[in-house]
């Protein structure tokens, strides 16, 4: 004959306890600091800082005008496809195992138009000092609309020198000499040369 124990007694001395620790309905918190840098024409980096969770962060997805770009585990996401001078709307919601997705993180970021713009041309471009064994060169400043960079000297059309300076000294050649000077800026673009200076042999 089977007995049924009532609900709630042990047969034989024996129980087996079910433990629930109760299911995960926290979210990573949103990531921090979410900013975009140009890494070239129609690229650029998102990065971010990380988010915390009560158990643990499990990646981060990006979006770009609300498109899915993908996940990552990592502070950072390379971009491509690009089109300067457009805004874009960049988002971040970090993850967890469950998955529970955190608020996003969202940056509006002007991608850049490049810089194709050369400087003004140095002016002025003189001798200031002439001795036996020395010339030394000034010009005026070039304006450029991100900065000047710098400027290349050019002796008989070779590049002797790369300086920020105005002023330039160079040692008196044996043979006669033409000297100008070219201005450049950050993106790479180059001036038209400086009027010509021609110094005679030592």
């Amino acid at each position: 004959m089977t007995r049924t124990l009532p609900r709630g007694l042990v047969s034989g001395g024996n129980a087996v306890v079910n433990l629930s620790w109760g299911a995960d309905t926290i979210a990573p918190t949103q990531p921090g600091n979410v900013n975009a840098t140009s890494t070239g024409t129609n690229t650029s980096r998102v990065t971010w800082t990380a988010s915390t969770d009560n158990r643990a962060v499990a990646g981060y997805r990006v979006s770009r005008d609300g498109v899915v770009l993908g996940t990552t585990t990592s502070l950072q996401w390379n971009d491509s496809g690009l089109t300067p001078g457009t805004t874009v709307l960049y988002s971040v919601i970090a993850y967890d195992a469950v998955p529970n997705y955190s608020t996003a993180g969202t940056k509006s970021w002007l991608v850049p138009t490049p810089d194709t713009t050369a400087p003004t041309a140095p002016g002025s471009f003189r001798t200031t000092s002439l001795t036996k064994a020395k010339v030394t060169f000034a010009w005026s400043a070039s304006s450029d609309a991100g900065g000047v960079a710098g400027y290349r000297i050019y002796r008989n059309n070779v590049l002797v020198a790369t300086t920020t300076s105005l002023t330039w000294t160079d040692t008196r050649q044996r043979t006669q000499s033409t000297y100008y000077a070219v201005a450049y800026d950050a993106a790479g673009n180059v001036s038209a040369h400086s009027a010509s200076v021609t110094v005679a042999a030592k």
